[in-house]
């Protein structure tokens, strides 16, 4: 299509993707009546992915120009030019070990294995991370000073959501500093809450213990954006909800409705013939 003899649109290249994939992991697909032998045969097959044949080829790669041929799933060298450019895939931080093995192929120039890839100064380290940390990522200082401007400007309930976005999508490597360090500023409302209740009904309870509950609400909000998004406190170092359980009773109760109160002591004396 032309517009005033101009064309709207062309193609140059033509993009090559590279798949990221775990040692042993790659995705295999198969119709719903396969049979066992014919599962096998494509688990084999499957074994060997692009990824896979050019760690294989890649001593070779820099000596001579491949692509890599679908039809007999190797890297081959180029019998004519083709106009092509290589792409990494995206992978989500929420996939922790393949998000980290896709940086490591940023950085690291022809690996021939996966071990090799974990490999930083001569030490293998056992998972993409710890090879990740041991030279390229840094500490957490970005989040630290996230947060302390957020502080300054923002309420408790968008501190929550700060501290869980990053949680979730930034991979913090020490995520209990961050909440030891913020969790007073994170539930700041529930402890003036919990104060206002308790100058109301005239209880005498110690600001530590005000704190505590505080921190135990704010923790269990945590916990809950975490769940939604399929993850745990355990999976970022962070405190169990157990270890409040000497005030989590006592905040579970005063959380509770008078609504719900009533409803179920109704539901407890109602007649079951009726």
């Amino acid at each position: 299509m032309r517009l005033f003899s101009f064309p709207t649109q062309r193609s140059s290249h033509s993009v090559v993707n590279l798949p990221i994939h775990l040692e042993s992991m790659s995705m295999v697909t198969y119709r719903d009546q396969a049979t066992t032998h014919q599962l096998q045969n494509l688990i084999r097959r499957g074994a060997r992915t692009k990824l896979t044949a050019f760690s294989i080829y890649v001593h070779a790669i820099q000596k001579e120009r491949k692509f890599y041929c679908t039809r007999i799933k190797r890297w081959a060298p180029y019998k004519k030019y083709v106009a092509s450019l290589g792409r990494l895939v995206h992978v989500s931080p929420q996939d922790p070990e393949r998000f980290y093995l896709r940086i490591l192929l940023c950085h690291r120039r022809s690996p021939k294995t996966f071990e090799d890839i974990r490999t930083v100064n001569g030490v293998v380290h056992k998972t993409f991370h710890d090879a990740l940390a041991a030279r390229y990522l840094e500490n957490d200082r970005e989040w630290e000073e996230c947060l302390a401007e957020a502080v300054s400007f923002k309420m408790p309930y968008a501190l929550r959501q700060l501290f869980g976005t990053i949680l979730v999508y930034l991979l913090p490597d020490n995520a209990s500093a961050l909440w030891d360090r913020f969790k007073k500023d994170f539930s700041e409302d529930y402890f003036k809450s919990i104060a206002e209740r308790v100058r109301q009904n005239n209880i005498e309870r110690d600001e530590e213990v005000r704190l505590r509950m505080a921190e135990y609400k704010c923790l269990k909000w945590v916990a809950e954006y975490l769940l939604s998004n399929e993850k745990t406190l355990d999976m970022y170092g962070l405190p169990e909800l157990s270890t409040y359980q000497d005030i989590s009773e006592e905040v579970e109760r005063e959380d509770t409705h008078p609504r719900d109160v009533v409803a179920s002591e109704i539901a407890t004396y109602e007649p079951e013939d009726l």
